[in-house]
């Protein structure tokens, strides 16, 4: 049986150097809130982005503008559109001074929506008032496994999704020419960062899963 995300107990997976201090207790105690164990009415954003960027890019950034492939749904080809997008690569392999010897590593993306353009397309399928409620209430405690809340840094009601499904790549070399202040829209802090590499590992890789590949 495949472990539902909220009943991960993610405190286990700190690494060592956080363990024991107070920083370490802070993001412990944000990310119970998503452990069967803990769970409340809403979910505290709080401590979600951070205010102390860097002068690179890191995983998680929000960037604006990335070109990506994006499909026509009638004719089913790929047209070039921009989007804003959410960095999966590992920092270290999309940095700048990370020369490699034999082939570069491209950063993967993937596509940020709005939440209220979300809804509406929801609406517009026909969905209900209340099943729209309750599965937004499931969105912002992060229960749907491709699609990634990421609140508005003053309202935790509302915000954008990534599209954890729908990834793509880019070249790591045309990344490395945008203006790291001006087309980052937001960098995670510690609670931010964490759930997000979590929310990742669960929509790609959960163990077990339900084959039996003895």
């Amino acid at each position: 049986m495949n472990v539902a995300f909220d009943e991960i107990d993610f405190t286990v997976l700190l690494p060592e150097h956080l363990r024991g201090s107070e920083s370490k207790d802070q993001l412990k105690n944000a990310l119970k809130q998503f452990h069967v164990s803990e769970k409340t009415e809403k979910v505290n954003y709080a401590d979600f982005y951070t205010s102390k960027l860097q002068d690179y890019f890191l995983q998680g950034d929000l960037i604006s503008e990335v070109r990506f492939p994006k499909l026509d749904r009638v004719s089913y080809t790929f047209e070039k559109a921009f989007t804003t997008a959410v960095i999966i690569s590992n920092t270290c392999d999309i940095a700048k001074d990370n020369e490699r010897k034999i082939i570069s590593k491209e950063c993967l993306f993937a596509p940020v929506i709005t939440l209220e353009g979300y809804v509406d397309s929801l609406k517009n399928s026909g969905r209900t008032e209340q099943q729209i409620l309750n599965h937004k209430q499931e969105l912002f405690g992060q229960k749907i496994s491709n699609l990634f809340y990421l609140p508005f840094k003053d309202n935790w009601e509302d915000g954008n999704l990534a599209l954890l499904d729908q990834m793509f790549w880019f070249p790591t070399d045309e990344l490395n020419n945008f203006d790291v202040s001006s087309d980052r829209v937001s960098c995670f802090d510690q609670f931010g960062f964490y759930l997000f590499v979590l929310k990742i590992s669960y929509h790609l890789c959960r163990l077990p899963e339900q084959p039996d590949r003895v």
